[in-house]
């Protein structure tokens, strides 16, 4: 899995930039980006990076957009993934839940379950050893570089500071004098607000970076759906086409 996320990754992005870039300004590059869960990131991330390219992106429950919430870790600040620590005791960090509120797996449990299928990110199903491979560097034996102790959970704070050009919420915000005028008005976000893996929390800080971006105005659309997971979606397809058809053909 982690190969195959890989691969259709740089994939899009090397065609999007050797195969479309010939195309900027043309009626042939009026296209649009969707996508839900890492395909939402990637819809997102696609129209950040390449904005020429894109009309507009619908992006419904994303991949933490902005690592101060990668699902419930601070990266940045939090010593450990797996718990919150205080002086008496270490609560566990849930990594999953229901819309109920009950956890269904804590981070302990689900990086535990990735090493024991595979170490140095091999786990070949695991979502972190996936991020770790998209957005940090390589490591000193090859592999990538661990953003936390897969055993203990302590978060190298070196290897944190590397994942910030992959951070889209602090990459729109470093970047806002030059991608503002290409991306305001295009940038289109949904996501529960209850989602499974707490996705909305990151969505919801990349909402209030945006509300305060000027010259120009971000104008960028937030969807919360009341008690939606991580399926849920504001749009049905023919709605969701129709959108994305308005944006090509204003």
């Amino acid at each position: 899995m982690v190969l195959i996320v890989l691969w259709f990754f740089f994939f899009k992005q090397k065609t999007a930039y050797e195969l479309l870039r010939s195309l900027v300004g043309s009626e042939m590059c009026i296209r649009d980006r969707t996508g839900g869960s890492t395909g939402g990131w990637e819809a997102l991330a696609q129209m950040i990076f390449y904005p020429d390219l894109y009309q507009g992106t619908w992006a419904f429950a994303p991949d933490p957009v902005d690592f101060r919430f990668h699902q419930i870790v601070n990266i940045y600040k939090d010593a450990n993934a797996y718990f919150n620590q205080s002086e008496w005791v270490d609560v566990p960090r849930p990594a999953s839940r229901a819309v109920s509120g009950d956890v269904r797996l804590t981070m302990e449990q689900e990086n535990h379950f990735e090493l024991a299928l595979g170490t140095r990110s091999r786990s070949g199903l695991g979502q972190w050893d996936v991020w770790e491979a998209v957005y940090g560097p390589q490591g000193r034996d090859g592999y990538p570089a661990r953003i936390w102790d897969k055993r203990s959970g302590a978060i190298d704070k070196t290897v944190a500071e590397s994942w910030k050009p992959m951070d889209l919420r602090l990459y729109l915000e470093d970047n806002w004098a030059s991608l503002g005028p290409k991306v305001a008005g295009r940038i289109f976000v949904g996501v529960g607000d209850d989602d499974t893996y707490f996705l909305n929390n990151a969505v919801e800080l990349l909402q209030l970076a945006a509300n305060k971006w000027t010259n120009p105005l971000a104008d960028a659309t937030f969807v919360y759906g009341p008690n939606g997971n991580h399926g849920w979606r504001p749009y049905t397809t023919p709605q969701l086409l129709t959108l994305m058809y308005e944006a090509m053909h204003p």
